[in-house]
């Protein structure tokens, strides 16, 4: 999902960590040979100089039953587990921009810290009840 890639010192368009090279949708690798004339267009063709190098492999693994036949293997790879992917559809590619998290941390945390707080509160509440139920029961309810 980490698209933000890099020339590897071989020529070849990789993954950051250069872990991993970028595969176009004939299945071959992309190589560059200037990487600062590389663009790529919106629907993930990739042109250096102008001139059309390939179009990025995007792929869909969503199957029928919502699962993904995918698996986690590290920091933003996942490896398919034999259920081929499918041509995305209608897939829009933006240079220069990373795809961020949907979370924002301080926010979450917040959310967290209110909600202990709510929660202490609670406990609190249930015990002063139980200690008004003890009294009631023990104290009040006591024959002279």
């Amino acid at each position: 999902r980490a698209g933000n890639f890099t020339v590897s010192p071989a020529g070849r368009l990789v993954t950051a960590d250069m872990k991993y090279e970028v595969v176009n949708s004939e299945g071959g690798v992309f190589a560059i040979t200037s990487p600062q004339e590389v663009t790529i267009a919106p629907d993930g063709e990739v042109s250096q100089r102008g001139e059309v190098i390939g179009r990025l492999s995007i792929v869909s693994f969503a199957r029928p039953d919502g699962t993904y036949g995918l698996r986690k293997v590290g920091d933003n790879v996942l490896e398919d587990l034999g259920q081929a992917g499918r041509q995305a559809a209608q897939v829009r590619v933006q240079q220069g921009a990373l795809e961020m998290s949907n979370v924002n941390p301080v926010v979450e945390m917040s959310k967290m810290i209110m909600a202990l707080r709510a929660y202490e509160a609670n406990i609190q509440l249930m015990k002063s009840h139980d200690s008004i139920l003890d009294r009631t029961v023990n104290d009040i309810g006591r024959p002279v």
